[in-house]
């Protein structure tokens, strides 16, 4: 559904992630021509498909935050935030955070200075209802 949903509004630049990595890093560099505007990319693909091995090099290349919300919500419980005792309590019962909790990381993250020129988004959206 969110390939779908991306494509639809004309935000999805396609790589084909089983050509060799040199050659999979000139495609997705050929999509990402440095602009002024932020920019914001969604590393989607099953396991193993390279997303962890590229977006360090996309991060570095174009000066780009990566926030990843697994990496948000440890760091949120490891303060002992509100957000994080909520979380913390989901979770520990196997439970996904909601959308909206994780909306509220990836917003408070993309305000920060590391963001400034954009970021990858690592874990997110997982949901239509979180591309929405």
């Amino acid at each position: 559904p969110l390939l779908e949903f991306y494509q639809k509004l004309g935000l999805l630049l396609s790589v084909d992630a089983s050509q060799h990595i040199s050659d999979v890093w000139c495609d997705i560099f050929a999509h990402l021509k440095p602009e002024k505007a932020k920019k914001y990319f969604i590393l989607l693909g099953p396991p193993g498909c390279g997303k962890g091995t590229q977006a360090p090099k996309i991060k570095k290349e174009f000066e780009l935050g990566h926030l990843a919300t697994g990496d948000l919500l440890r760091e949120e419980v490891a303060q002992g935030t509100e957000l994080g005792k909520e979380a913390k309590a989901i979770m520990e019962k196997g439970q996904l955070v909601p959308d909206e909790m994780v909306i509220q990381l990836i917003e408070k993250a993309i305000d920060s200075f590391a963001c400034s020129k954009g970021a990858i988004l690592d874990g997110f959206p997982r949901t239509t209802g979180q591309a929405e």
